[in-house]
């Protein structure tokens, strides 16, 4: 007779709960979370085993999280619309709990189902400090009558060529040096018209915490005028670390380019141009 907690619980099938959890997460997708969960406890329920449960609920997982982890590394075009895919990074776990947790719950036994609850929790935990941001990146690949890129291609150079006005000013008073990379916009921020001019008009959805232009690590602390091909050296430049003081190197231009196709460079004689990434 069968009780709860049962280490030896009826036989299934792992084929048929990893073929249903797969399935079931790719068609109940689009529901947050709940989808995912639903589809883990089916495929949990047709795996019966603990482990073989836990693996048909891991396997999908493991390839949502990876799909959501790839396209969080991607600016994707959206009509004419650059949209910066990083805080999806955050709905990865959150995908791949609810499938595993949701696989344990369905799984014959009281101590799988008890970590199924735990794992399920954990992702959701994880998760909802980060709602707002993912909602606002998930609501950019919607129709919207956002600005066209054309606008979003003439007010770029402008911030460039505002950040080079701070940056010579910061240099007027630090020797003609430049500041140091890890700080460049907190050093410049009291020198620029405005907190706009540190963010890049093609990064969308707009966030405060989102800017988009990188300063090259090379060039903090050094002097401008000393450089041998300044007009060929890159200064600021447009880039897919969006985080305040970015100071990603030159390879972290965004492709395709947030303009058009093309990205901005401040170089470090003060040309802004527009550059097709490598």
């Amino acid at each position: 007779m069968g009780i709860v907690g049962d280490s030896t619980p009826s036989r299934g099938s792992f084929a048929r709960g990893l073929i249903l959890a797969v399935l079931l997460s790719v068609l109940l997708g689009w529901i947050p979370w709940v989808g995912a969960f639903l589809a883990g406890l089916v495929g949990g329920r047709a795996a019966r085993r603990p482990v073989a449960a836990f693996v048909a609920g891991l396997i999908p997982g493991i390839l949502w999280g990876a799909l959501f982890m790839w396209l969080s590394r991607q600016e994707i075009q959206v009509g004419k619309q650059t949209v910066v895919a990083g805080p999806l990074f955050y709905y990865g776990p959150l995908v791949a709990s609810a499938l595993t947790g949701g696989a344990l719950i369905g799984a014959a036994g009281l101590v799988p189902k008890l970590v199924g609850v735990v794992v399920a929790a954990a992702g959701l935990f994880y998760f909802m400090p980060n709602v707002r941001t993912v909602r606002d990146t998930l609501l950019a690949f919607a129709p919207t009558n956002q600005t066209p890129a054309r606008t979003q291609t003439a007010s770029c150079p402008g911030n460039l060529a505002q950040i080079y006005k701070a940056l010579q000013f910061y240099m007027d008073d630090w020797d003609g040096k430049l500041p140091p990379a890890d700080r460049w916009m907190d050093c410049i921020k009291d020198r620029v018209p405005e907190d706009a001019t540190f963010h890049c008009p093609g990064v969308i959805p707009a966030s405060s915490t989102r800017f988009g232009y990188s300063m090259n690590p090379a060039l903090g602390g050094k002097s401008p005028s000393m450089l041998p091909k300044a007009a060929s050296t890159p200064l600021v430049y447009d880039s897919i670390d969006l985080t305040a003081n970015a100071h990603a190197d030159f390879g972290s231009l965004p492709k395709p380019g947030r303009h058009d196709g093309r990205d901005y460079v401040l170089y470090a004689n003060g040309a802004v141009k527009a550059v097709s990434p490598p």
